[in-house]
């Protein structure tokens, strides 16, 4: 059985509760941003519908897709060496280098799935690797815990001194 030390540190705990009170400030911060932009949307959701209005979309919509279909359709009759197209020549070239690099990027995709795949088998292979990961997924979420459970170590550290 391996024994792993506690590490009982009043900077430890100063250090946690620093982690805690700016995870709380920035959580703060989150929040009104969040609202902002909700407020920004619904705004916004109401300048679009105003615009539609004064712009009449909604009426023209179905004779404009219908002519652009048939300018299409024509389009591609005349010239059968390509494909009809309304996209300018660089979006066209950008898309083609989009996805000449979505090709090149699956390999190594691949490669960090498979490794991904073998940390997890280690992990259950190996629970010390487990509860580590463990501990510092806890530490990140939720540092109140950890600090309840260094000061709970300490508490029993100090029972059994005091047994001793």
């Amino acid at each position: 059985m391996v024994e792993t030390p506690v590490l009982i540190n009043d900077e430890i705990l100063g250090s946690i509760e620093e982690v805690v009170s700016r995870r709380q400030k920035l959580n703060c911060e989150r929040a009104q941003v969040e609202e902002d932009a909700i407020r920004q949307l619904a705004l916004l959701e109401k300048e679009i519908v105003e615009l539609k209005k004064l712009l009449k979309i909604g009426m023209y919509r179905n004779s404009l897709s219908s002519v652009l279909r048939t300018i299409l359709i024509v389009h591609a009759d005349a010239s059968n060496k390509e494909a009809a197209s309304f996209s300018c020549p660089e979006v066209a070239a950008a898309m083609a280098i989009l996805r000449t690099s979505v090709r090149q990027l699956e390999p190594q995709m691949k490669e960090c799935i498979a490794t991904w795949e073998k940390a997890v088998v280690e992990l259950k292979k190996q629970p010390l690797l487990e509860t580590q990961k463990n501990l510092w997924v806890d530490f990140c979420n939720n540092p109140q815990v950890v600090k309840a459970n260094v000061d709970a170590a300490k508490k029993q550290a100090a029972s059994m001194a005091a047994q001793k």
